[in-house]
């Protein structure tokens, strides 16, 4: 892409926020957060942030447009006044939120407990006691196969389903879903605001296996949505197979369950046509057999072949990656990697001289790292990372990519957002 999804996050919040401060005057004579239109504006710059800063994992960031969102959600619901304390606070917090957006990578070390703090504080103000605990209390909630997914603040929930909300986990494929159509998660992010609330996000591609198996063809983005559309409605809204859609069941405390949405036809609102799951199976199974037929058209392909510099020569010490790293050259780059842990030592991987690159060679390397695992042994990287390769990592979910970083078994290159933590 020609701007990094990090810097269009930053420029569109960044002009969300400028478009605030044009209504200061209104907000700050508390008149503009008595206006329903300004005020959903506003609370939409914020939730905007928060769920922006939730799939790029800005921790900090997303911390902060949390608890303002949550201030501003209570304004909405008319559960707060709009009081001098209030506005100013929120005025505040934007602020700071503006400076954290000049230094994304520096932001998860500013020091916004106080802020926080004074947000629990008007929340807390307004709130019934028996409401109270929900502040610092989380649910997780759990895949229909009951693996862990989110751990959600209970008060947001709480706040969701007051305002007559259903909630939904639907789990998008970034490789299908995004980056084939041309789009950024963001685009998908803006598109879902206009229906409803996200909740929280997170990437996830545990679900790629070693290299003894086969590459992975999905990296699922999982969301978290609040919306006032029931069943029939909300397909046409997420335009993915039901079997991808799940509602949220929260009878049972502390947890979450979801269970799977009927297996009916999806309304595709944006094609105009209304395409059936045995279509959308074909339609998959098509893509997966041409994909197989790149994979198979790799073997014969000559040019741009992978460069290795081993360090000795019976042993890959160090393997030296360069051009064009896709997925038409996936079984290239998996029988590298096979043969360097074949040799049963420990390697660096140099990827300074790589052109572009695909979400189907992180998945290669993370099977790599995997299998390293299983047979004891470390992967590092040597050299630096080009800012093509350290893009493609951040859209896909595989962050804080570094020159630096040392990869010890279990694959650290993926930082604390994939891991789960």
């Amino acid at each position: 892409m020609e701007e990094g999804v990090i810097q269009m996050f930053v420029d569109e919040a960044r002009e969300r926020l400028a478009n605030i401060e044009a209504e200061l005057p209104e907000i700050a004579n508390g008149s503009g957060i008595q206006d329903p239109e300004l005020l959903n504006t506003i609370f939409r710059t914020a939730h905007f942030i928060k769920s922006g800063a939730c799939f790029l994992g800005l921790r900090a960031i997303r911390t902060l447009a949390h608890r303002v969102e949550n201030v501003l959600g209570l304004l909405r619901s008319r559960d707060m006044e709009p009081s001098t304390t209030v506005i100013n606070t929120v005025l505040i917090a934007f602020g700071v939120l503006d400076e954290m957006l000049d230094d994304v990578e520096a932001s998860d070390a500013a020091d916004i407990e106080p802020l926080i703090e004074a947000l629990l504080g008007l929340i807390s103000a307004c709130l019934p006691g028996e409401r109270l605990p929900a502040l610092v209390e989380t649910r997780e909630v759990l895949l229909p196969d009951g693996r862990p997914i989110f751990r959600v603040c209970e008060h947001d929930l709480i706040q969701a389903r007051r305002a007559g909300n259903f909630l939904y986990v639907v789990e998008y494929d970034l490789i299908h879903d995004v980056m084939q159509k041309g789009k950024t998660p963001l685009d998908l992010l803006r598109f879902l605001e206009k229906s409803g609330m996200l909740l929280d996000c997170r990437t996830d591609p545990s679900g790629v296996g070693d290299l003894d198996q086969d590459i992975s063809r999905r990296v699922p983005l999982y969301i978290l949505y609040a919306t006032i559309l029931e069943e029939d409605l909300v397909r046409a809204v997420f335009q993915v197979n039901s079997r991808y859609i799940h509602t949220v069941r929260l009878e049972e405390p502390g947890i979450a369950l979801t269970v799977p949405l009927a297996q009916h036809e999806v309304s595709m609102t944006s094609l105009g046509v209304t395409i059936d799951e045995g279509e959308l199976d074909d339609m998959e199974a098509a893509f997966d057999k041409s994909l197989a037929q790149a994979e198979e058209l790799a073997h014969a392909a000559t040019e741009e072949a992978l460069d290795t510099e081993p360090d000795e020569a019976e042993n890959f010490n160090c393997i030296t990656l360069s051009g064009r790293l896709t997925i038409e050259r996936a079984p290239e780059f998996k029988d590298l990697f096979l043969k360097a842990l074949d040799a049963g030592v420990d390697f660096d991987v140099d990827m300074t001289a790589v052109e572009s690159v695909d979400v189907t060679f992180l998945q290669v390397l993370w099977a790599a790292y995997k299998s390293a695992e299983k047979r004891g042994l470390c992967i590092s990287v040597a050299g630096s990372i080009p800012d093509e390769l350290k893009e493609t990592a951040a859209l896909a979910g595989f962050a804080d990519l570094s020159g630096e970083t040392q990869c010890p078994v279990g694959f650290p290159l993926l930082g604390e957002r994939i891991k789960g933590e």
